[in-house]
C-alpha cells in the first residue's frame, strides 16, 4: 500500500503539488463563509431587530397580563432566545436545527412537577420554544411569518389562558387591587 508522503512526492515529481492540510481548510473556509457585503449585512442586521422585537412581545406579554405568576422567563429573556436563534439561523439552516434542541434543553429546566401531581412551567417552556422560533424564521428572512407567529402566540397565550383554566376546574386569578388604600 502506498503512503500518503509517498504518493505526494510522486505526484510532485510528475509536476502536480499537493497543497498542505492548512491551505485546504482556509481554502473551504472562504469557499463556505463569504464575506458579506454592506446591504447583506443591513438585512442581516435588520433581521436580527425583528427576531428580537417577536421574543420581546412573547416576553412582554407574559409579564404584563393581569394576575400573571412570577415568572423565571423574562421579556429580557425571551428576546435574547430569539436574538440567539437568529443569529444561529443567520448562519445557516444545519446550524439553527441544533439551536432548537438547546432550546428544549433550556425550556425543560423550566419544567417541574409540584406536590407530585401538578406540572408547572410547561406554558413557559412552550413560550421559550416558540421564541427560538420566531428568531429562527426571522434569522431567514421570513418577516410575515415572523410578524404572523407573534400574532399567533400572543392570542393563543392570552385567548386560550381562560379555556384551560376552566378545563382544570380553577377561578383565573385577577391582578390585585393596586390602589394605594387596597390591602391584600
Amino acid at each position: 500500500m502506498i503512503s500518503m508522503r509517498l504518493l505526494a512526492v510522486l505526484i510532485s515529481v510528475r509536476g502536480f503539488t499537493v497543497p498542505s492540510r492548512a491551505a485546504r481548510a482556509t481554502a473551504a473556509a472562504r469557499a463556505v463563509l463569504p464575506a458579506p457585503g454592506i446591504a447583506e449585512q443591513l438585512e442581516l442586521s435588520a433581521r436580527l431587530l425583528v427576531a428580537g422585537a417577536a421574543g420581546a412581545s412573547l416576553g412582554l406579554e407574559r409579564q404584563t397580563r393581569p394576575g400573571a405568576p412570577e415568572s423565571p422567563v423574562s421579556v429580557r429573556t425571551m428576546c435574547l432566545v430569539s436574538l440567539g436563534t437568529a443569529l444561529f439561523a443567520c448562519a445557516g439552516p444545519r446550524i439553527a436545527a441544533a439551536a432548537g434542541t438547546g432550546v428544549g434543553f433550556l425550556g425543560a429546566g423550566a419544567i417541574r412537577l409540584e406536590d407530585g401531581t401538578r406540572l408547572r412551567g410547561a406554558s413557559t417552556a412552550t413560550s421559550v420554544w416558540v421564541s427560538a422560533g420566531l428568531g429562527a424564521v426571522a434569522g431567514r428572512g421570513l418577516w410575515r411569518v415572523a410578524a404572523l407567529g407573534t400574532g399567533l402566540a400572543i392570542a393563543v397565550s392570552r385567548r386560550l389562558r381562560p379555556v384551560a383554566a376552566v378545563r382544570a376546574g380553577k377561578e383565573l386569578r385577577e391582578a390585585p387591587d393596586a390602589s394605594p388604600g387596597a390591602r391584600a
